[in-house]
């Protein structure tokens, strides 16, 4: 019966025996990245929230394959083809969006990746026992990098933000819609409420209930307020709304109208405000926002990428099982330095 650690030459090892499997594993990385940009291009542009779990899941893919064809696929020249076709795969969903960003930023997560490739290979190669972790340690983080930096890249471009940096007219509506600008500030209520900074808080009232709430606080926080006559109470109650909207008013720089919800207000204060700013500001701003989005992806996924890694761990050993291939000792001599 023959051994699962038989002993091959140094050629033997070097030498890629099934041109099938090669084609397997290089169609499952194209199709994966494909999937990626594609789910990527429809969060990006039609908000859709869902498209976030399938890109997530499509990346999550391509990572572990791409760190399969690093152990399986010996002949360099075969993984940097690979790696290529790759790129092309996830470029090809943009096909309606070509542009120089476009190719020179898929030009770079090519040569990252061929980096992580390249690293990752070397480390297999210098060991004397294959250690899956320490390999995928080398080469996610790098993977990884590349994703984010063609995600935060790609969202810069299509979002808006490339566009309302160049020339805010051109651009319909602010770079950030005010449903998602909503949607952000929403935990904001949630904060306020358990601090008890303002009772009951919530962003989707209007401007004139809130500021009568404060009118109110205001009243009830004075005993000698509350002895008071309730036709008296609802004048000072007129009175203190009139001032607060007025000090509200002073405060953001422009006028509010008291129907208005809190959040379309707040809304409108940074579209004003942001429209104010210089051009080189701007720009300044936005590129910011685009490299924020980059160190949160990159943020997140340092503990993700550790169970990746335990994921890619399974089906490597799952695929070692099932014979799609076998780990076998290399015959090859070492030299060594000895004191005479």
């Amino acid at each position: 019966m023959e051994s699962l650690l038989d002993k091959v030459s140094l050629d033997e090892a070097e030498v890629d025996r099934s041109k099938i499997k090669i084609g397997i594993l290089a169609g499952l990385g194209v199709i994966s990245f494909f999937l990626f940009g594609f789910f990527l291009k429809l969060f990006i542009l039609e908000n859709a929230s869902n498209s976030f779990i399938f890109l997530s899941a499509a990346a999550v893919v391509f990572l572990i394959i791409f760190l399969l064809q690093i152990l399986f696929i010996k002949t360099l020249w075969r993984v940097n083809f690979i790696i290529f076709l790759e790129v092309i795969g996830l470029t090809a969903g943009f096909y309606d969006k070509i542009s120089f960003t476009l190719l020179i930023t898929s030009l770079i997560v090519f040569l990252v990746l061929m980096w992580a490739s390249y690293n990752g290979r070397r480390e297999f190669h210098n060991m004397l026992k294959m250690r899956f972790f320490r390999i995928s340690k080398i080469v996610f983080p790098k993977a990884i990098m590349g994703l984010a930096l063609f995600a935060s890249v790609i969202y810069y471009s299509l979002s808006g933000l490339g566009a309302y940096a160049e020339d805010p007219e051109l651009v319909e509506g602010f770079f950030i819609p005010q449903s998602t600008f909503e949607k952000i500030i929403s935990p904001a209520a949630n904060i306020i409420n358990k601090l008890n900074i303002l009772p009951e808080f919530d962003f989707s009232a209007s401007i004139g209930d809130l500021v009568k709430n404060m009118a109110q606080e205001q009243i009830n926080e004075s005993p000698q307020l509350q002895m008071l006559p309730e036709a008296v109470k609802e004048q000072m109650i007129v009175k203190a709304i009139k001032k607060i909207e007025i000090q509200i008013s002073d405060f953001l720089g422009m006028p509010i109208k008291s129907e208005a919800k809190i959040s379309a207000t707040l809304y409108n204060v940074m579209v004003d405000k942001f429209s104010g700013l210089p051009k080189n500001i701007k720009s300044a701003i936005l590129i910011g926002i685009a490299v924020i989005i980059f160190l949160t992806i990159e943020g997140i996924a340092w503990p993700i990428r550790w169970v990746i890694a335990v994921f890619a761990w399974l089906i490597y050993e799952l695929l070692l099982a099932a014979g799609f291939a076998n780990i076998v000792l290399e015959g090859k001599s070492r030299e060594l330095i000895i004191l005479k």
